[in-house]
């Protein structure tokens, strides 16, 4: 399997001139173990665009972390609720054995493959919400769109700009995106053990994670 530093990317990517999908997303996540994203919006549609690589990850038994905000398609959200409440009942729905399988599933079967993937403690998903210095929720939106791709030898691709994690940031609309990498020699990347759980999840008093109806919401 590569790794990160094995990729060819570039230092910039925009649709229009780049395919964001095949081009940066499927690469990193082909090569990745943990993948970290903050969105503005995030669709299960986003995630079968680059079902190859979503495929790949899940496979290796990878993980995606996903900061976004509340406004979630209902069938999604609804996905989502079947895999906390029965999630052995999800587990038997996709029965892929292979990379091809299961990456077929997230293209035809895009909702019970979402449901799958976070029965499976696979995916992650926090809701992000404004609070005011005084606790109460504030107005406006969670509007960050950044990413980390890492691999199990420290190696890391982070990205930054304006698409969101759904089909119209990642193919439809005109968006960019800027590549960064870096190496981090402590550690593993893959967020496995809890040292690097507690790294990933380090917040200040201003973000706050609360456990709040059927998703976990991140204070912002």
């Amino acid at each position: 399997m590569p790794n990160l530093t094995d990729l060819p990317l570039q230092l910039s990517y925009r649709t229009g001139r780049d395919d964001l999908v095949c081009g940066f997303f499927v690469p990193c996540l082909d090569a990745a173990v943990l993948y970290r994203r903050a969105a503005g919006y995030f669709t299960s549609a986003g995630l079968a665009l680059a079902a190859r690589g979503v495929a790949s990850l899940a496979l290796r038994r990878g993980r995606m972390r996903l900061v976004v905000s509340p406004h979630l398609e209902p069938d999604d959200c609804a996905a989502l609720e079947r895999a906390q409440d029965h999630p052995a009942a999800v587990l038997r729905t996709i029965a892929a054995r292979s990379l091809a399988e299961l990456e077929d599933a997230l293209v035809k079967d895009r909702l019970n493959a979402l449901a799958w993937l976070a029965a499976a403690g696979l995916l992650e998903i926090k809701l992000a919400l404004r609070v005011t210095a005084q606790g109460s929720y504030a107005r406006g939106l969670f509007h960050a769109k950044t990413g980390v791709f890492s691999d199990d030898s420290g190696h890391h691709v982070s990205f930054s700009g304006s698409a969101n994690e759904t089909a119209g940031g990642l193919v439809e609309n005109f968006e960019h995106l800027d590549v960064f990498r870096w190496t981090c020699s402590v550690g593993a990347a893959s967020g496995r053990d809890g040292a690097s759980r507690d790294r990933d999840h380090r917040r200040s008093p201003q973000h706050r994670v609360a456990a709040t109806g059927r998703f976990h919401r991140v204070a912002v």
